[in-house]
């Protein structure tokens, strides 16, 4: 158990440490679990080697039978964790990875809160906070998508406002009222000139 929480844990850090501008991807996350994958399959040609030198110094009296029980308690909590964080590493892996990188983080703790739920007894708090944290999210990206359409259609407001001002400037005989029509887009050009926008 305690192994497990270390393993979601570290996950949860390297999330946290890319929202403080290190850059971690949730690709990155993936790649990072597929190499945790790879550690945790190598585990039992590690364990198997260990236990036949083990045996061998055991057979000479070089290790006593304390050392070993310990070494097989050792590899018994061993085999209990490996599928725990094959389960967690795996729904990493696997994990949606659409939408911003906060967006996807959060799908990745989701899934990986999600596969800890049979061994991990604060998979429902966990999902409490990321569920809420879901929900903030989408909250203000909806605001934000919100205040873009609000701000286009002032945009498009003062476009055809400006529009339907200049024919009349252009319809006027008025040699002072053309002046302004020329000053109007000569402002124009040079602030397109200064926002670098052709």
């Amino acid at each position: 158990m305690k192994k497990t929480m270390l393993i979601m844990c570290v996950l949860l850090a390297l999330v946290a440490a890319g929202c403080e501008q290190i850059s971690v991807t949730p690709e990155q996350m993936q790649e990072f679990a597929e190499r945790v994958a790879q550690l945790t399959s190598s585990v039992d040609e590690y364990q198997t080697s260990a236990n036949t030198v083990v045996g061998q110094l055991e057979q000479y009296g070089i290790v006593n039978d304390a050392l070993v029980t310990k070494i097989a308690k050792a590899n018994e909590e061993i085999d209990r964790v490996q599928p725990q964080v094959a389960a967690v590493v795996e729904a990493v892996k696997t994990a949606d990875v659409s939408g911003d990188d906060l967006e996807a983080f959060l799908k990745i703790a989701r899934a990986a809160n999600a596969a800890s739920t049979p061994f991990n007894p604060y998979s429902p708090l966990i999902e409490g906070g990321l569920g809420l944290a879901t929900i903030l999210l989408a909250y203000f990206a909806r605001r934000k998508s919100q205040e873009a359409a609000a701000n286009d259609l002032k945009y498009q407001a003062h476009k055809q406002g400006v529009e339907k001002t200049m024919k009349y400037i252009s319809a006027s005989p008025s040699v002072d009222v053309k002046g302004i029509e020329t000053e109007l887009y000569d402002n124009i050009g040079k602030a397109r000139v200064a926002l670098g926008v052709k």
